[in-house]
């Protein structure tokens, strides 16, 4: 199926703004990024997971920026080669 931000974070409660931003990132990086997880806390974002290249990890801060333009964005995507 693909979406590994929704089975990575189906063991524990995730608010609805993070399961937003998890749809987001994942329909605009088409679901290659492995392990995603999104963390809402306060005006804090933190947004971790494995991918492939440097392109897709910037892609998901771009999508996080147009949808919350004003958090305190931490993108801490690993880029394996």
């Amino acid at each position: 199926m693909g979406l590994y931000g929704m089975t990575a974070v189906a063991e524990r409660q995730i608010s609805p703004a993070a399961e937003d931003l998890l749809r987001l990132v994942d329909s605009r990086t088409q679901w290659q990024i492995h392990d995603l997880d999104i963390d809402c806390e306060g005006s804090r974002v933190v947004v971790t997971g494995r991918c492939r290249t440097w392109y897709l990890k910037q892609l998901v801060t771009h999508a996080i920026r147009s949808a919350e333009p004003h958090v305190d964005l931490w993108n801490e995507i690993l880029v394996e080669n």
